[in-house]
């Protein structure tokens, strides 16, 4: 290569019909010493380091670097050589997908290209589609050390990052039951708790309360990291417990209960006037934890004037028999 480059070197920039250079090939296929020489030919032949940045930055059609393309196929060794060429205040942006080196390094779960890149570069660029961040893909994919990583380098820049959905980083963890990376994104910044969806009001606590009894410890370790965000109310007006009912959750409805923050939420309306005790009856729950619990007002009436129990009366003979003799009440209207 070195006697080829000598002898013609216009082939150095030469790009092909999707503006790939020498460069972008050696990254894709993994060849380091050839990255090397080329960006090293680069320099010399104008004895212009410069000249070796600019070869480096050059983007395809796809708008990808050489660096996107290393990050791409994980090949760690081209990534090395890039970098130790490159300026480290340099920012590589998005291409035209929107995928940021970080980003695919982070999506694809290469976490030594994302450390590479994380520990050599000052401003690292992390977005990626859909408004989705690294941080995103590192939740998503359960990546403890990966979140670590990115966490230390941005400090909470990113924790509060919204994709198209309204969904922080936070949000996917607590929908897909993510534990260490929740207590992980919630020690980093607890304000990432109260941010809403793209409508503004589901928090992360009410993903996790969705999704029911599997994300218990999820539940658990949000209300206890920001007890006051169980507050918040949603869809319809309804709480967290509405929300764990919802999804037949008796387990995470239990373990909400047993937080004395919770109180101030047992009777609380949602639009229709339902207290989570009428959504209980109307589902045929029978979670004994709230129809006996000391503050639960068992009278409290909807906007049909309709008790809990006046819901369960006209059911099945088996929701009659489990919650009507727990109520131990006499229904007020016939």
């Amino acid at each position: 290569m070195h006697k080829i480059l000598q002898k013609c070197r216009s082939l150095l920039d030469q790009a092909n019909i999707r503006d790939e250079t020498p460069l972008h090939f050696a990254a894709r296929y993994g060849h380091d010493d050839i990255a090397e020489a080329l960006i090293e030919h680069a320099e010399a032949q104008h004895d212009d380091v410069e000249r070796g940045a600019a070869m480096m930055r050059k983007m395809n059609t796809e708008k990808d670097t050489a660096l996107h393309e290393a990050a791409r196929y994980n090949h760690l060794n081209v990534v090395r050589r890039l970098l130790a060429k490159e300026d480290v205040n340099y920012c590589y942006l998005a291409n035209e997908a929107g995928e940021s080196p970080p980003y695919l390094a982070a999506e694809r779960g290469y976490g030594d290209i994302l450390s590479e890149i994380l520990e050599t570069c000052t401003s690292p660029e992390y977005n990626g589609p859909n408004g989705r961040t690294a941080l995103h893909e590192a939740a998503i994919s359960n990546d403890a050390e990966m979140t670590r990583r990115i966490l230390r380098k941005t400090n909470t820049d990113l924790t509060k990052k919204i994709d198209q959905q309204g969904w922080t980083p936070l949000h996917h963890a607590s929908h897909f039951g993510h534990l260490l990376i929740v207590k992980l994104l919630l020690d980093a910044d607890k304000s990432a708790a109260y941010i809403g969806d793209e409508d503004g009001r589901m928090t992360p606590l009410h993903i996790a309360a969705s999704q029911g009894d599997g994300h218990v410890n999820v539940i658990k370790s949000i209300a206890s990291h920001c007890p006051d965000c169980c507050e918040l109310v949603y869809d319809r007006g309804r709480n967290v417990l509405h929300f764990a009912e919802e999804s037949y959750g008796i387990e995470a409805l239990r373990a909400f209960l047993q937080n004395p923050f919770m109180s101030n939420l047992i009777n609380q309306k949602d639009e229709e006037g339902n207290t989570p005790l009428h959504l209980l009856a109307a589902l045929g729950l029978n979670c004994t934890t709230l129809i006996k619990h000391p503050l639960v007002d068992k009278n409290a009436t909807n906007k049909d004037n309709l008790t809990a129990l006046d819901i369960v009366l006209p059911t099945t003979d088996i929701v009659e028999a489990s919650l009507t003799k727990v109520l131990q009440l006499k229904p007020l209207h016939t």
